[in-house]
């Protein structure tokens, strides 16, 4: 009986560690990608689909700025 309490109090104990850990160390880098901006402009020589646009807008929405600006040939879309 002793040895399943402190069983239970070790895994708690290292659980805990874990846990803190995580939020001290990996969580402030997780949430500092809300602070960038990005903005990206693209010049072509022919004209872009509405298609391909999506695309880009998708591909940096993944991305998870505060703020896209995506320029297409001199237009903010």
């Amino acid at each position: 009986m002793k040895k399943k309490v402190i069983l239970s109090v070790g895994i708690l104990f290292v659980l805990c560690i874990c846990i803190f850990c995580y939020l001290f160390a990996y969580k402030p880098y997780a949430e500092s990608t809300d602070q960038y901006s990005i903005a990206l402009s693209l010049e072509s020589d022919e004209s872009v689909s509405e298609e391909q646009i999506e695309t880009y807008k998708t591909i940096l929405e993944k991305q998870e700025f505060a703020e896209i600006t995506l320029t297409v040939n001199g237009e903010v879309r």
